[in-house]
């Protein structure tokens, strides 16, 4: 009995060899740029949260702004309306002194 034993040749394992490392190394290269696709995307991220950070206080600000604004001009109407309510009050006022004054 004789013990056979395959022997691979050495230009195949070499071939191998060759795709082992050619395949690894594409896998280096896909990892790479997967870190890079995400490390951008984390930094746009960022970017957009800063932006939208920034929006929602200038909108904070803006409403702060018109709030006031809308205080101030109520405050004033109301100052007219009194003023109106007097100038009302003292036309009348005056119409019935007027009125008593012709009466006499």
């Amino acid at each position: 009995q004789q013990q056979q034993q395959q022997q691979v040749p050495m230009a195949q394992l070499e071939a191998l060899q060759e795709q082992l490392l050619q395949s690894s190394a594409e896998h280096q290269q896909a990892y790479a740029l997967v870190a890079a696709e995400r490390a951008a995307a984390c930094a746009q991220a960022e970017a957009l949260e800063t932006q939208l950070q920034q929006a929602s206080s200038h909108y904070q600000h803006m409403c702060a702004s018109l709030e006031a604004e809308r205080t101030a001009a109520c405050a004033q109407a109301e100052a007219l309306h009194h003023q109106l309510q007097q100038r009302g009050a003292q036309a009348s006022e005056a119409q019935a002194e007027a009125e008593e004054a012709r009466s006499m």
